[in-house]
């Protein structure tokens, strides 16, 4: 749909390893699942910044699991650094 609106070259898709829509499971694997819905608000937030700023969004990837930090709260899709269009 992206691609028939000539928009295909601002649609992105990031896979975030480890994570796990049953958040829940989390407490159950942490040394193996990471909470998504961090993840879904930073999305959120690239997007308003797409819409709101003109700020590009970063390439396709896959958003590893931090070896620190908080998993549970936060998800860096790098989204503020991105730069404009």
């Amino acid at each position: 749909m992206a691609e028939a609106s000539g928009q295909g070259g601002l649609h992105r898709y990031c896979t975030v390893q480890g994570g796990t829509h049953l958040d829940g499971l989390y407490d159950t694997y942490p040394d193996r699942l990471r909470p998504i819905l961090p993840c879904y608000r930073s999305a959120f937030d690239t997007l308003v910044a797409g819409v709101e700023r003109g700020v590009r969004p970063p390439a396709d990837r896959a958003v590893g699991r931090p070896a620190s930090g908080d998993v549970v709260d936060s998800c860096a899709l790098g989204c503020n650094d991105a730069p404009g269009r």
